[in-house]
């Protein structure tokens, strides 16, 4: 082997391990985002019924909510103090603040009872 061909594998080598270190996972968890959930259940404030098509966004992260879900929802989203927007047709919307800590469980509300929306007057 010459001399070249034994520098330029050993380079090959080198830069392969720089980019296999590059992409591994840091062992401090630096630079990884820590989450939790957050969870809950829209209610018209008036009937009590479960509200059944709304969006539910924290940041760019949004859930659509469907009939079958009887107005439950919940989104993985890192932990810290969170804005919730609640949207539905027909109801006030809600702005709401939400602290989520790393691998648990958040509620909209305080213990976890269903958020009552109220319904827009005037329509």
């Amino acid at each position: 082997m010459t001399l070249y061909t034994n520098l330029t594998r050993r380079a090959s080598v080198i830069g392969l391990f720089a980019v296999l270190a590059a992409c591994a996972p840091n062992p401090n968890g630096q630079g990884v985002t820590d989450t939790g959930t957050i969870t809950g259940r829209l209610l018209d404030a008036k009937t009590q019924q479960p509200i059944n098509s709304a969006t539910v966004a924290v940041g760019a992260q949004a859930v659509r909510l469907s009939a079958s879900d009887a107005g439950g929802f919940t989104l993985t989203v890192p932990i810290g103090t969170q804005s919730v927007d609640i949207n539905a047709i027909g109801y006030v919307p809600a702005h709401l603040r939400v602290v989520v800590h790393k691998n648990q469980q958040s509620c909209i509300t305080d213990g976890c009872v269903p958020y009552g929306l109220e319904p827009q007057t005037g329509l």
